[in-house]
């Protein structure tokens, strides 16, 4: 049998295509909401930077009218920059021309207005994340239809342990008629306990080599 994927696709039976399904949705979702966010923060990087530019001498001059209404021009809209300055001086300026039952200042009024504000910002900055969450953790399950039946601890904290999964197989492949799968022989693969200052917010990847068994019901 040639491993293609025309040769993988005629051999696979039902179930196996509505796994294939689900999963390539799944992949569709994923990158859709990539290339929504890619797309936005994009434009608003661009649209941030244009704004920032433009209010320099509004800024030095310390004109909150003049900024605010260049903020609201179109072309600096989708910033976020600038929906985020625009908020905060918009909140000052009512600040200071209205008085507060509790006597706080019109800075402090409009801080704790921005800090509100910036709930909607992160909300929106978060957006499509819930789709990559529920694919990320749900993929993996659609793709493995085993369960473990057992398992034996490796000879060392650094090596990923022996088991025994139950799967189904669909199709006519060579795997076809696979009741289970015994992974022996590991070394390697487990994480460290710990991670080092360098190793902060980055990928770790661990090697590991075994030995996988396929059992299938004598005929």
């Amino acid at each position: 049998m040639q491993f293609s994927p025309i040769e993988i696709w005629n051999h696979m039976g039902l179930p196996a295509l509505v796994i294939a399904a689900l999963l390539l949705l799944m992949g569709l979702a994923s990158l859709t909401v990539l290339t929504e966010r890619l797309i936005t923060l994009r434009l608003s990087h661009q649209a941030s930077r244009r704004f920032a530019e433009s209010i320099v001498r509004d800024m030095e001059a310390g004109d909150i009218e003049a900024i605010i209404t260049r903020a609201a021009e179109p072309q600096y809209t989708r910033g976020h920059l600038t929906r985020i300055l625009q908020h905060g001086l918009t909140a000052y300026r009512h600040a200071r021309l209205t008085a507060d039952i509790g006597g706080l200042p019109a800075a402090e009024r409009a801080h704790r207005d921005v800090d509100r504000f910036m709930e909607e910002i992160s909300a929106d900055l978060r957006r499509g994340m819930a789709v990559l969450s529920s694919v990320g953790s749900t993929a993996p399950f659609v793709g493995l239809l085993g369960t473990v039946v057992a398992h034996d601890q490796a000879a060392s904290a650094d090596t990923l342990p022996w088991l025994l999964l139950s799967t189904k197989s669909f199709g006519k492949g060579a795997l076809g008629g696979v009741s289970y799968v015994q992974r022996v022989n590991t070394r390697g693969g487990m994480p460290p306990p710990a991670c080092g200052a360098d190793q902060s917010n980055r990928l770790l990847r661990v090697d590991f080599t075994a030995d996988f068994v396929f059992y299938r019901p004598r005929s």
